[in-house]
């Protein structure tokens, strides 16, 4: 089984993880239809892990709310890390367009600082764009729990997440189903991988000394 050959065990399910979306966006819907200005409504996807997120999000989303926007943007994590002014790449000439006046909604797969995630919203409602209101999404939260104003699953002490569109290490791991716990490989390195990692970190002790 691809679980057993690459990782220590599964997390959460595909069909769980497929109610608990759809019970975020009727509870993201619940919350929007209260605003006293109703207006169209933008979900923005944090790149590169909230590309499966964003997909299943929209398509109920959507079954409630017809005027819906999508934007897609990616963030220099060095920079939000130091708390700096955000080096913002947007994938979509209108943004602008897409998000000025409107009900933004940021989707993140995982969270755990929750740096990404906040720095996009203070993007959103921020001039020029002037968001009507941000919501931001978590569909996993590893860390604090108030790091995302909607949460999906709260895991504690797992930060080796992987699957349903966030990589942690490989590429290959995005396209998995479910989510699962990385923190241990069941398939041993080669020998001479083994060698090139213990030199390697031979040769980091020493720069750290």
């Amino acid at each position: 089984m691809e679980s057993d050959r690459l990782f220590d065990r599964l997390l959460i399910g595909r069909a769980t993880i497929r109610d608990e979306v759809a019970s975020l966006a009727h509870r993201v819907y619940a919350g929007i239809s209260q605003e006293p200005v109703q207006a169209p409504v933008t979900l923005v996807c944090v790149l590169d892990s909230a590309f499966m997120l964003m997909a299943d999000f929209a398509r109920e989303f959507q079954r409630l709310e017809s005027r819906l926007y999508t934007e897609f943007v990616t963030v220099d994590k060095d920079w939000t890390s130091h708390h700096q002014p955000l080096p913002m790449k947007i994938w979509r000439q209108n943004s602008r367009r897409a998000i000025v006046g409107t009900h933004v909604v940021i989707l993140d797969c995982v969270v755990s600082s929750g740096d990404t995630i906040r720095t996009v919203a203070r993007w959103a409602v921020g001039p020029p764009l002037c968001a009507n209101t941000t919501r931001t999404v978590a569909l996993v939260a590893v860390g604090r729990p108030q790091e995302a104003d909607y949460i999906g699953f709260h895991l504690q002490g797992q930060d080796n997440v992987a699957g349903y569109g966030t990589d942690h290490g490989s590429e290959e791991n995005r396209c998995l189903d479910g989510l699962y716990d990385m923190g241990v490989r069941c398939v041993p390195l080669p020998e001479t991988q083994e060698e090139d990692d213990e030199q390697s970190g031979s040769a980091t002790s020493r720069d750290d000394g």
